[in-house]
C-alpha cells in the first residue's frame, strides 16, 4: 500500500466531540487485531507520510467485512448480508483503466451508517442514476430491520443477568454498582465509559417502569438508538420515492416516443404534476449530456414564468442549478407583451444562447447546465436560433390569463383595471376576431409536454359576469365593474368567462 504512495488510517474524535474528527495512521496489525475501530480510511501520502488532500482516489472510505463460522458477511451489529453485495462491480474509467467499485447495495448500507450530508447526496444521485435497483432497496430496509432487532437483543441479553438488581436498586449508586459487577459492562473500563454509565444509571434509577423490558426501553432512549434507526429507514422510504419517481418519468419518456416508436406529446393535467415531470425528464436528459436547453411557451398570463421558475428550484435542490430567460427581455417594442414576430431581437437572443452554452455570463445571465427560455414562440426553433432539446407548452382558461393580465397591466402603469374592462366588453362584441388574434395561437405539434395549467393562487384574481355587470375581484374584495349590454353579455360568455 505504501509503494502505491497510499496509508491506512483510523478516523477519531477530536477532544470527545465525533462531529470533529481526526485522522490517526494504524498498521495492518492494528486492523486484524482487537482494537480494530469502526471508521477507517486509505489516503494518499508524500513522501514523509503526510497526508495529501485533494485529488481523484485521494480519500477511500474502507470497511473490513467480518464473516461468521458459517463464512456468511456480516455488518455493523453482526446481521447477515447479502452474499450479492460482496461482488465488486467493474467499470471502465477515464484513461481506459478498469478498477473495481462497491455494490450499489452495500455502499448505500455504508453510507446510511455514515450518515454525512453528502453521504445522502450521493445516494440521491445512485438513484438517479439507475445504479441502485428496487432489489438494493429492499435488501437494505430487510438488513436495518435486523439490525434493529439486534439492538434490542443485545440490550436484552447484557441486563439480563443484573436485571433483578436493576429492578430493587433505590437510587442511582445502587444501579452503578449493578453496573460495575457485570462483565460485559466492566469490560476494557475507561473514564469515558464509566461517565456513560453513571449517566444510564441515573436515568434508570428514575424509570418507572423497571420490568426487563423497561429497562430496555430506556437503554435504546439513552443511546438514542431508535432516532437513527428511524432515520435510516426514513431515508430508505425517500430514495424508493425517488426511485417511483423515476419509473413514472420512464413511462412518461415512452408516451412521448422519447423510448423508441414515434414521437408524440403528452398532455398533462394539472400544474403540479406537469413540474415533477418536467424536473424528471430533465434530470434524466442530463445523464447523457452537459447541457440541457429547455424552450417553455404560452400565452400572456398563462402561468409559463411561474412554471419556469419553480422547476429552477426543484432542479437547484437536487444539485443543478438552471438559469431562466425570459424572452420579454429581448423584445425591442416598449410593449413587450406584442408576441409578433418582428419585434423580438433574435440576434441579441441567439448571442446569449451561444454566450451560456460556452460558459460565458451575458448580463444578468449566468452559465448553467440548464437554461429554460420562457416566452410565447418560444418552442419555436428560429426563435430560439436552435433546435430546443425539450419543449413544452403552457395552457391555461382565457378568463384566468385575462384577470392575471389586468393585475400585470395595473402593475407596469400600462392601462388601468376599469379601462381594460370597458375595451374588453366593446371589443367582444365589434371585434372578437381581435382578440383571437391578440391571443396568437401556438403550433404545438412538436411539443413534448402540453400542461393543462389549473394552478391558482390562494388570491387569484377573477373576472366573470354576475348581475349582468363584467366584475374583476382581487382577494374576494370587486375592485372594479362595468355594466353589460345583452349583446356584450353574450359576447363576453363565448370568450369563455363565467356567469354566476
Amino acid at each position: 500500500m505504501v509503494g502505491r504512495g497510499y496509508g491506512l488510517f483510523e478516523s477519531l474524535p477530536r477532544d470527545g466531540d465525533d462531529s470533529s474528527r481526526r485522522l490517526r495512521r494504524v498498521s495492518a496489525d492494528r486492523v486484524l487485531g482487537s482494537e480494530l475501530r469502526e471508521k477507517l480510511a486509505v489516503n494518499k501520502i508524500d513522501g514523509r507520510g503526510k497526508i495529501i488532500p485533494g485529488g481523484d482516489l485521494s480519500s477511500i472510505d474502507l470497511h473490513v467485512i467480518g464473516r461468521d463460522s458459517d463464512g456468511r458477511a456480516l455488518g455493523k451489529k453482526g446481521t447477515p448480508l447479502p452474499e450479492r453485495w460482496m461482488t465488486p462491480e467493474r467499470i471502465t474509467v477515464v484513461g481506459g483503466k478498469e478498477v473495481n467499485i462497491s455494490h450499489p447495495a452495500r455502499t448505500l448500507y455504508y453510507k446510511l451508517h455514515q450518515g454525512r450530508n453528502y453521504d445522502f447526496t450521493d445516494l440521491d444521485r445512485l438513484v438517479e442514476t439507475g445504479a441502485l435497483s428496487e432489489q438494493d432497496l429492499f435488501e437494505v430496509k430487510q438488513v436495518l430491520a435486523e439490525e434493529r432487532q439486534a439492538d434490542y437483543s443485545m440490550i436484552d441479553r447484557a441486563l439480563a443477568p443484573i436485571a433483578d438488581r436493576l429492578a430493587e436498586a433505590s437510587d442511582a449508586g445502587e444501579v452503578f454498582a449493578a453496573f460495575a459487577n457485570s462483565p460485559t459492562f466492566i469490560e476494557h473500563m475507561t473514564p469515558e465509559k464509566e461517565e456513560t454509565l453513571r449517566k444510564i444509571a441515573e436515568r434508570l434509577a428514575m424509570a418507572e417502569d423497571r420490568t426487563p423490558a423497561g429497562l430496555t426501553k430506556e437503554m435504546i432512549a439513552f443511546a438514542g438508538l431508535d432516532r437513527q434507526h428511524d432515520q435510516r429507514q426514513m431515508c430508505i422510504e425517500r430514495l424508493i420515492g425517488k426511485l417511483n419517481e423515476n419509473k413514472k418519468m420512464v413511462q412518461a419518456r415512452k408516451e412521448i416516443g422519447e423510448v423508441g416508436g414515434e414521437k408524440k406529446t403528452l398532455r398533462i393535467e394539472g400544474f403540479t404534476a406537469g413540474l415533477e415531470n418536467l424536473t424528471a425528464s430533465v434530470l434524466n436528459r442530463l445523464q447523457d449530456r452537459e447541457h440541457v436547453l429547455l424552450a417553455i411557451s404560452g400565452k400572456s398570463g398563462s402561468g409559463k414564468s411561474e412554471l419556469a421558475r419553480q422547476l429552477r428550484d426543484q432542479l437547484g435542490e437536487q444539485g443543478v442549478k438552471a438559469t431562466v430567460v425570459s424572452s420579454d427581455d429581448f423584445y425591442d417594442s416598449e410593449d413587450p407583451r406584442r408576441p409578433q414576430d418582428k419585434h423580438l431581437d433574435h440576434e441579441r437572443l441567439h448571442g446569449l444562447f451561444r454566450d451560456l452554452q460556452a460558459g460565458k455570463a451575458s448580463g444578468k445571465y449566468e452559465p448553467s447546465s440548464v437554461i429554460i427560455i420562457e416566452g410565447l414562440q418560444t418552442i419555436d426553433d428560429k426563435v430560439v436560433g436552435q433546435t430546443p432539446d425539450m419543449r413544452a407548452h403552457v395552457e391555461t382558461d382565457f378568463s384566468q390569463r385575462m384577470g392575471r393580465r389586468l393585475v400585470r397591466d395595473e402593475r407596469i402603469g400600462y392601462r388601468n383595471a376599469g379601462v381594460s374592462l370597458d375595451m374588453l366588453a366593446k371589443v367582444a362584441v365589434s371585434n372578437p376576431e381581435l382578440i383571437r388574434k391578440f391571443e396568437t395561437d401556438v403550433d404545438t405539434d412538436h411539443c413534448d409536454f402540453v400542461i393543462e395549467n389549473d394552478h391558482k393562487e390562494p388570491h387569484e384574481p377573477e373576472i366573470f359576469i354576475q348581475n349582468n355587470e363584467l366584475v374583476f375581484v382581487i382577494d374576494g374584495q370587486m375592485k372594479e365593474s362595468r355594466r353589460l349590454s345583452q349583446d356584450e353579455k353574450m359576447a363576453i360568455l363565448a370568450l369563455g368567462f363565467d356567469e354566476r
